[in-house]
């Protein structure tokens, strides 16, 4: 259990949005274990981040329509995009 100060995989941590035609964009990154999107009445979107083994808790983020938000999570790199 714990956290480490290795870097991970230059996509973990990364959410993205896949269009009809197969492409793609990040939409937020530095989330530790992102897991579901959703969409709410307005087509907005939210993530569902895991925070690990150690957490009781996870967090459900809005994501905004534009830009690419950092939420935090220095076990992955915010510079890969």
């Amino acid at each position: 259990m714990g956290g480490t100060d290795k870097l991970m995989h230059v996509d973990r941590g990364k959410a993205l949005k896949i269009g009809m035609d197969g492409s793609y964009s990040y939409v937020a990154q530095g989330l530790k274990e992102p897991n579901g999107i959703g969409l709410g009445p307005d087509e907005e979107m939210f993530v569902a981040d895991n925070e690990g083994e150690y957490q009781p808790v996870y967090k459900i983020f809005h994501i905004p329509a534009e830009g690419n938000p950092f939420y935090g999570n220095k076990s992955v790199s915010d510079d890969n995009l």
